[in-house]
This record gives C-alpha cells, sequence and structure tokens, in this order.
C-alpha cells in the first residue's frame, strides 16, 4: 500500500487542475496538499514495520538551514508588503511546499527501489497527460463541460492556453510551462529507474511528444539545460556514426538553400507565423519577458530598503497592474528577479546557493537542477512542488564525501540500439 501511494503521489505531484475541495475551499487542494499527509504517515508506519531508523544526512540539514532561512525573509517581507495578508499566505504556501516535499524526501530515502517507484508515477502521470491533452482542445471547442466532478473533487478542464491558433497542452497540469519541468523530471526518473526497456523506450518517446505540445520557451531552456549537463556527467553519448548523421543532414540542408533561394522565402514564412513566434526571443510575449525582468531589476534597485527586503513576497501583482490587470498572481517571470523584486537581495542570495551548491557537487539529479535553473530565468517555479521536492533530494548527498556516495545514474547513447546503450550503472 505504501509503494502504491508513493506512486500515486509522483504521478499526481503537478496535477493542480483537480481540486479535492470542490471548489469550496479558500484555496485548491492539490492532490499534492491533500496527499502529502497520506503518503507522510505511510512511510512512517512502513519503516516503523521495517524498524527503519530515519537518519537525516549534513546536507539535509543544511537544506533544512536554507530554505528556513528562505521562508523566514519571505516571511519578514511582510512588514514591506502593501498588503501583508497576502504576503504571509502565498509564504506559508511557499512553507508547505518546501516542508511537504522535504518530509517525503527524508521518509522514502532508504527505499531501495525509490527511482523505481518514481519511474512507475511518472509513467501513470502521462496516461493521465494524454487524457487531459485530449479533453481541454474538447472543451475549448465546446464538445465537452469544461469542469467535471469525481465525488468531492472538481477537475477543470478549460482554460486552454494557446500560442496563435495552436493550443498549449499541459494534461493535467494548469501551466503549460510548469507542465514542461514536470514532464522534464518524470523522463529522469523513467530513464534512471524503468528496468523494462521496450517500456523505457515507448515511455519516455510519449514523454518527448507531451512535452512539444507544451510548446514552452522556458522549458525547452529548461530541457538544453539538463542535456548539456547530462553529456558533461556522461549520461549522455552521442555515437560517431550519429553525430556524423547530423552534420551531413546539416549540410544538405545549406546545400537545398543554396540551389533553391525560394525556400528562404518559405523558411520565413513559417517564423512570421503566432506559433513560430513562440520559439523567439525577440516577438510575442518573450519580448514582454524581458521587459518585466528590466522593470523588476529597476524596482528592486529603486532604494536601499527596496534592495534589502523587497516590496512584500507575493505582491508583484500590485506593481503590475498596468501589465495583468485584475490579477492577482502577476510577477516579473523569473525567479531570481522576482525574489529579488519581492523578498530582497538576501533571498536572492539564498535562491542561488539552493540550486548552487547541487550543481557543484554533482549527484544523480544535477542534470535536473540544471535545468531548474536555466527554466528559472524567464519562470518561477516557487510553487511547483516537483521543483522543491528534486532540491530536497539533490542537496541529501551535498555534504556526503565523494567515496561514500552511491551514484546510479542512466547512461544512453544517442545513435545506439545495442541493449547497452541504455542502462544502469553504480559507481561510487
Amino acid at each position: 500500500m505504501s509503494d502504491l501511494l508513493f506512486c500515486l503521489w509522483i504521478a499526481l505531484i503537478g496535477a493542480d487542475r483537480i481540486d479535492f475541495a470542490g471548489g469550496h475551499g479558500p484555496f485548491i487542494l492539490t492532490p499534492f496538499l491533500a496527499l502529502t499527509p497520506i503518503v507522510a504517515l505511510s512511510e512512517l508506519v512502513r519503516r516503523h514495520t521495517a524498524g527503519s531508523r530515519i537518519e537525516i544526512s549534513r546536507g539535509t540539514i543544511a537544506y533544512m538551514a536554507i530554505a528556513g532561512a528562505l521562508v523566514s525573509i519571505a516571511l519578514l517581507s511582510a512588514f514591506a508588503a502593501p498588503i501583508p495578508t497576502v504576503s504571509f499566505s502565498r509564504t506559508m504556501l511557499l512553507a508547505g511546499d518546501i516542508a511537504g516535499t522535504l518530509t517525503i524526501a527524508i521518509l522514502a530515502s532508504d527505499r531501495t527501489n525509490l527511482l523505481r517507484l518514481m519511474a512507475r508515477g511518472a509513467i501513470a502521470a502521462l496516461a493521465l497527460f494524454v487524457v487531459f491533452d485530449i479533453a481541454e482542445p474538447l472543451a475549448y471547442l465546446g464538445r465537452i463541460a469544461e469542469t467535471a466532478r469525481f465525488g468531492p473533487a472538481l477537475v477543470k478542464i478549460g482554460e486552454l492556453q494557446t500560442a496563435g491558433p495552436i493550443p498549449r497542452l499541459g494534461g493535467a497540469v494548469s501551466d503549460a510551462n510548469r507542465a514542461a519541468l514536470v514532464l522534464l523530471f518524470y523522463a529522469v526518473v523513467i530513464l534512471a529507474g524503468e528496468r523494462g526497456r521496450v517500456l523505457r523506450r515507448w515511455a519516455l518517446a510519449l514523454t518527448a511528444l507531451l512535452f512539444i505540445a507544451t510548446f514552452s520557451r522556458s522549458g525547452t531552456l529548461g530541457a538544453i539545460g539538463l542535456l548539456a549537463l547530462a553529456v558533461i556527467d556522461g549520461r549522455i553519448r552521442v555515437a560517431p556514426w550519429f553525430a556524423a548523421s547530423v552534420a551531413m543532414v546539416a549540410a544538405l540542408a545549406c546545400g537545398a538553400v543554396i540551389a533553391r533561394p525560394a525556400v528562404v522565402d518559405r523558411i520565413d514564412a513559417f517564423f512570421t507565423s503566432p506559433a513560430a513566434a513562440r520559439l523567439s526571443v525577440s516577438e510575442g510575449s518573450a519580448q514582454g519577458h524581458l521587459a518585466l525582468v528590466e522593470r523588476g531589476l529597476t524596482a528592486s534597485m529603486s532604494s536601499v530598503p527596496r534592495a534589502l527586503i523587497g516590496h512584500g513576497y507575493g505582491n508583484s501583482y500590485l506593481e503590475l497592474q498596468d501589465v495583468f490587470p485584475a490579477n492577482k498572481y502577476g510577477n516579473y517571470h523569473s525567479l531570481y528577479v522576482t525574489m529579488f523584486a519581492e523578498a530582497g537581495i538576501f533571498a536572492l542570495l539564498l535562491t542561488l546557493v539552493l540550486l548552487a551548491a547541487p550543481m557543484a557537487a554533482g549527484g544523480f539529479w544535477r542534470p535536473f537542477v540544471a535545468a531548474s535553473v536555466c527554466f528559472n530565468f524567464f519562470y518561477q517555479t516557487t510553487t511547483e512542488p516537483v521543483y522543491w521536492f528534486v532540491l530536497a533530494l539533490a542537496w541529501a548527498s551535498v555534504l556526503i564525501r565523494a567515496h561514500e556516495q552511491t551514484d546510479t545514474r542512466a547512461v544512453l547513447t544517442l545513435g545506439s540500439s545495442a541493449p547497452a546503450a541504455l542502462r544502469s550503472r553504480t559507481s561510487g
């Protein structure tokens, strides 16, 4: 039962289109919030039955201290906020995300099948993504209702995001950008934890298709960061013939352009389309993101008190009513800028430390932490449980000496069909 509950927790960790309060509560009771106490109790019972003591690493203690300091500073910034109650409630949500994910990370740390269970939960989540990705366009076209009830739970299917005429599908995650980050997490655990070769390949292929369907620039930045660190760490290897094939395709493409210059006009027409504007850093909302970042930096450094304590955690929307009118969730679209603007320079420094230490220490989760670093350039994941869960797992080994670490890693060779191209190995 504990295995099943943990898999369910992983499968629904980002599913904020589901409200177990049925829309009647003061906030959305997401599966993460509803299941975390149940999973924690289940893990405690499992440990008690197995006689497994709870041990906390020095890295976890350091993470608790730094994350606790970040929450304290965010809470302190409420005294400078125009609406302190908003700052306080959003700080409590931040504390809940950090504490909930940390609790599960600690209680599940003794599992020898941790990655395998994560992979099974991730594969179950892919099925849920497919169901929502089919239902959302149907609701947008008026073919089905925009909400559905399953017992006390309310499921929101409407509010489809689009890029021009192209739908941006985020599955059970209400925001397509965060959905992209969740899918990157699922890809990592499926690659490392699923032992069935056929199931693993099909699951990774489906994850890639679902990732593309999000049409997320921030997700693409995260994927680039993840792949770059995976190559550096030796988790992804490129077969010589595969690299040569890519080079040949590029050469043929250049030759086609030289032989038929009219191709350039067709390419230009594509990149000026509404869908392609999503991929540009100078068109559409990307330009707006850069303007928001600049505005946030200007606001942060407008005075010494602002730079030290910010204008209140979660209160950016008040400064941005001209950009996001009547929207209580408007922000500067960058984790680093928003932290600086809302809670001051010390909150920004603590955020950077939380990300930098696992990057420097290495370990299994380093590529995903790199993905989070890149993803947050033009987005923010302070309310995404996956982000905090991986940080808690990554910090658990930050202060462990190299010869004490056991690093289980999946190695993927691009361009190889041999069974050994995708395997698990243990080193340490």
